[in-house]
């Protein structure tokens, strides 16, 4: 497994940490807010603000997509490891190899 999940408040650099480590190492980069805009039709912003009830789960089931990739750079925000299936999905990722970075 070739991962690399970069963790971080929003504006600490995990898009731009992202797509560097992407291009170095060539492996894909994932942005689970990205899954979950396209899984939903809507922007985050759209779906934080107007408190969309499909959020939380939507968040969860794609970053556990994503987590479950055999490689890849995937950034996540920075409230997703508290919800415990992701941290569990964070725990396997770093069981199978993954190097998990908390950017601030």
């Amino acid at each position: 497994m070739s991962m690399i999940v970069l963790i971080g408040v929003t504006g600490s650099g995990k898009t731009t940490v992202g797509r560097l480590l992407s291009q170095r190492y060539a492996l894909p980069l994932y942005e689970v807010d990205d899954a979950v805009e396209e899984s939903l039709g809507a922007p985050m912003r759209t779906l934080v603000v107007g408190r969309d009830p499909r959020l939380a789960e939507a968040a969860r089931a794609q970053a556990a997509r994503l987590l479950d990739a055999n490689e890849g750079i995937v950034t996540l925000g920075a409230s997703q490891p508290l919800d415990p299936a992701t941290a569990s999905s964070i725990e396997r990722a770093r069981a199978n190899g993954a190097i998990v970075v908390e950017l601030s």
